[in-house]
């Protein structure tokens, strides 16, 4: 907290008793000062307004409210007896009406939500004015009336005596509702407030000195007195915040807790009293004007300033000036560690365990009870000079800076070691280390960067710049040295050779990734920029300026005074850059920390390329990828056992990249492996060109068993038997190709094929006429056996077919067959009955034998069925064929 004097106006001699704001904008403040009323801008203390004539003696009391219209209306009374009410037109105080109490005027205040009503309050008595009311009903009392107040809803009032009775009364009578008899005396000050659960309490503060709370309701303390260390006279509850201006003896103006806690001194020793303050608010900022017994009227800023420390994912933050709220920033709706301290908090500091506060001169240490961060518990407070400028702490370590000496307290309160600097401590950050030997990372205003390690005595400078450090920091592997100066420049450092990386202008703030070594991230006056190595891999529009103060894995800090803000960033940059630079590892790193599920599969494909098969596994898990991951496990098997030229033609087939998969198998002096692959895709023509440089002898034998192999996947996979027939007939497989043309039925195609075969092709020739027969085709059986020469076959064709002319045609050309033809001329024609042509035909054929069966036979059957002349004819021909013949 910052306390400031805004502006301060000398009004007179006499002292300023009371002054009041105006409503809602709080532009300007009404003071009485002697029996003069002042109008003053409350934003640069210039007089307004001055009226001399209307009061005839010391003003006590004033107010500003607002009549039914919103018209300003404003109340003044004091030593005169008289309360004037007063309009304002055209900028200029006109009094209204005016009425009279019997004794001096003390207090008087506008009702909060009822427009005009006032009360007044004299010595002796008190009243209610309205600007509907014709008079004014007083109410006497017995002891004098020191202050009133409303309730905040406006139907009550409270009053308090300088004896210290307190009078809850109803704002529409002014009946006595309830009575608080206050032990202590010469009380001055009131308020009526809601504490945070709504209950409506009255502080009182009186000369004890002491602040006492009441429970409005019941009339009973709530909490012990508390006793402080002036005599209050004044007091202007802050809006929106649980504090309160006090004003009292020896010129104290302080800024109190409900609980009557001090917070901080706004001003003292300037007057003897301060009997009079008003709380203004503005713009969100907290001022408060006051008048002291000299007649000087004064405004003192407040500014509360942003109080916080982070540690990781844990940000603490100060909460109402005299408390600490720890947010787990992974988890912002998660329960969150409330640490009251009871005292003005001015510095936090957060390690893994460690929760460290400083209040003034006081540094209070708590302990985190379990590894969630969602609850503390006191540990331990021990004694600092008040003016301390940075505060950290490590495991069981606090570090107090003041000036250029840094101080290493335990947390029992012990100073252990003590670095004197070389000029004074701009910047401090502690890094992580073993218990009692972390290390602290010390910029400071001559522009060096120090670390010192807390279990060692003495600093070591690492680096230097010309301007003073304003953030310095180190990378994961503390390799690199990030340093931001004044002038907002970033310079990065080989913390090995002390060689400057590279710099980059108008950087206000810059941190290093806390779990990866090469990334880095800064922000300008409107931009976020992460870095890998040199290279700017994201980049971000910023909102109010805000800072960095955290980067983990992919997540960003960034605070722009008032709030933290989370920003979730992809690495996919950063992974490409460390692709490019071929540093695989470190790719696969950033990609662990976020990035989306094709950039895995370019990485897991990349490193696969790159023969790098463990991050290639690893990133196809990742993607759930399961058969790459089943090549890449079969390549794992084989590598070392193969070349790298293998392997790659492998993954080069897999990914259909077959030009390039046959140039590396050629290349690796195995040309055999891609036909075979070339063989399993079924791709014939391209498995023949890999046969190119082979002997001939081995070429014709690849090439014809590649035919029939492309002829057996044409018959069983793509049921093709005509392609089939003709690949068989290629590779010389006829009887294969006749078999695959004999499924399709086709004499034609038969005829064809067996018109293509060599005439020394016997199966296939064979094939052929059996398939021809069956189909009854028998003069392409004849062509298929005039082909082969087997011309019994020929003769048999023509006796089945009782195409005797031809058959006796084919005899007369190989006489040699003569035998044959007449012998199955001989058959045909005893089947036909016809025995008499075929004795003969049997004689013809060199078979008498056989002629005579026939002659014996046709006897027999002639005899047996009484044909007795035919028998006796058949036994000529016996005796005549058998004399003839020499039987």
């Amino acid at each position: 907290m910052q306390v400031g004097s805004r502006w301060a106006l000398a009004l007179g001699d006499e002292p300023i008793w009371d002054i009041a704001l105006e409503p809602q904008t709080q532009r300007r403040v009404i003071v009485g000062c002697g029996s003069t009323i002042y109008v003053v801008n409350a934003a640069n203390g210039e007089i307004e307004g001055k009226y001399t004539e209307y009061h005839e003696d010391t003003i006590h009391a004033v107010a500003w409210g607002k009549d039914a219209e919103d018209n300003d209306i404003i109340a003044t009374g004091g030593k005169d007896k008289t309360v004037i009410i007063w309009e304002m037109h055209n900028e200029l105080l006109q009094p209204r009406v005016k009425f009279q109490h019997a004794s001096s005027v003390q207090k008087i205040k506008f009702s909060p939500n009822k427009p005009g009503r006032l009360i007044s309050c004299a010595v002796a008595d008190f009243g209610f004015w309205s600007p509907d009311a014709k008079d004014v009903t007083k109410t006497s009392v017995s002891n004098r009336i020191t202050d009133v107040v409303w309730d905040p809803k406006g139907a009550h009032i409270a009053y308090v005596t300088e004896k210290g009775k307190i009078s809850i009364c109803s704002s529409a009578k002014g009946n006595e509702i309830r009575k608080i008899e206050h032990k202590g005396k010469f009380v001055w000050t009131i308020n009526w407030i809601e504490d945070a659960s709504g209950q409506e309490v009255l502080l009182v503060y009186d000369w004890t000195p002491s602040i006492t709370m009441y429970n409005v309701a019941t009339g009973q303390l709530l909490k012990a007195v508390k006793t402080i260390d002036f005599n209050p006279c004044c007091s202007s509850p802050l809006q929106k915040l649980p504090y309160i201006g006090v004003g009292g003896s020896d010129g104290e103006l302080t800024l109190l807790t409900r609980e009557g806690i001090k917070l901080t001194k706004l001003d003292s020793g300037r007057s003897s009293f301060v009997w009079s303050v008003a709380a203004r608010e503005i713009a969100g900022k907290q001022e408060i004007i006051s008048g002291n017994q000299e007649g000087r009227l004064a405004s003192h800023t407040i500014a509360l300033g942003k109080v916080h420390g982070m540690y990781n994912k844990f940000y603490a933050t100060r909460m109402k000036l005299t408390s600490i709220e720890v947010t787990d920033l992974e988890d912002p709706f998660g329960e969150r560690a409330i640490v009251r301290s009871r005292e003005i908090i001015d510095k936090i500091a957060l390690s893994e365990d460690l929760l460290v506060a400083q209040s003034r001169e006081k540094i209070k240490v708590w302990q985190r009870k379990d590894a969630l961060g969602n609850s503390y518990e006191y540990l331990t407070m021990f004694q600092v000079p008040e003016a301390t400028s940075l505060i950290i702490c490590a495991a069981q370590t606090v570090l107090v800076c003041i000036g250029d000496r840094i101080s290493s307290y335990h947390v029992n309160g012990a100073i252990s070691r003590e670095w004197v600097m070389s000029s004074p401590v701009r910047y401090m950050k502690m890094l992580p280390g073993p218990i009692g030997g972390e290390l602290c990372l010390v910029g400071t205003e001559s522009g060096a960067v120090f670390k010192i390690f807390i279990n060692q005595s003495f600093p070591i400078e690492v680096q230097s710049v010309r301007d003073a450090v304003y953030v310095c920091d180190l990378s994961q592997y503390r390799e690199m040295l990030l340093i931001v100066d004044e002038k907002n420049l970033l310079s990065v450092f080989d913390i090995y050779t002390n060689e400057l990386l590279y710099q980059e202008p108008g950087v206000t703030s810059a941190t290093w990734n806390s779990d990866e070594d090469d990334l880095l991230c800064f922000t300008t006056m409107d931009m976020l920029v992460i870095k890998a190595g040199e290279k700017t891999v994201f980049t971000q529009k910023l909102k109010n300026l805000q800072r960095v103060v955290g980067f983990s894995k992919d997540t960003v800090y960034l605070i722009d005074g008032e709030e933290i803000d989370t920003v979730q960033v992809p690495q996919t940059g950063a992974m490409y850059h460390f692709i490019e630079n071929e540093d695989l590892e470190t790719a696969y790193n950033m990609a662990c920390i976020g990035v989306t599920n094709s950039d895995w599969n370019y990485l897991a494909t990349v490193a696969m390329s790159s023969l790098n098969l463990k991050i290639a596994k690893r990133a196809f898990s990742r993607t759930g990828n399961y058969r790459k991951l089943v090549l890449v496990d079969e390549l794992m098997k084989i590598q070392g056992r193969v070349s790298p030229k293998e392997l790659k033609a492998i993954i080069a087939a897999y990914n259909g990249e077959y030009d390039q998969m046959e140039k590396l198998f050629k290349d690796a002096g195995c040309p055999e492996k891609a036909m075979e692959i070339f063989t399993d895709l079924r791709m014939f023509d391209r498995a023949r060109s890999c046969l190119e440089g082979q002997s001939d002898s081995q070429s014709m034998q690849v090439d014809q068993n590649l035919r029939e192999q492309e002829a057996d996947w044409a018959a069983e996979g793509l049921r093709d038997a005509r392609a089939a027939a003709e690949m068989y007939l290629k590779a010389g497989q006829s009887l294969k190709a006749v078999e695959a043309l004999g499924t399709l039925n086709s004499a034609e195609r038969l005829i064809d094929a067996a018109r293509r075969l060599d005439k020394g092709d016997r199966k296939g020739l064979q094939r052929c006429v059996e398939l021809l027969r069956e189909m009854g085709q028998w003069a392409l059986c004849a062509e298929v056996y005039g082909k082969m020469g087997d011309w019994e076959s020929l003769i048999e064709l023509y006796a089945k077919t009782d195409q005797w002319d031809e058959a006796f045609s084919l005899v007369q050309r190989k006489p040699d067959l003569s035998s044959i033809c007449w012998t199955l001329r001989a058959d045909w024609l005893a089947e036909k009955d016809l025995f008499v042509e075929a004795q003969d035909a049997f004689y013809k054929a060199g078979k008498p034998g056989e002629a005579l069966k026939v002659l014996t036979k046709l006897t027999e059957c002639a005899v047996t069925e009484s044909r007795f002349n035919d028998a006796a004819h058949y036994y000529h021909l016996l005796r005549f064929n058998g004399v003839s013949r020499g039987f």
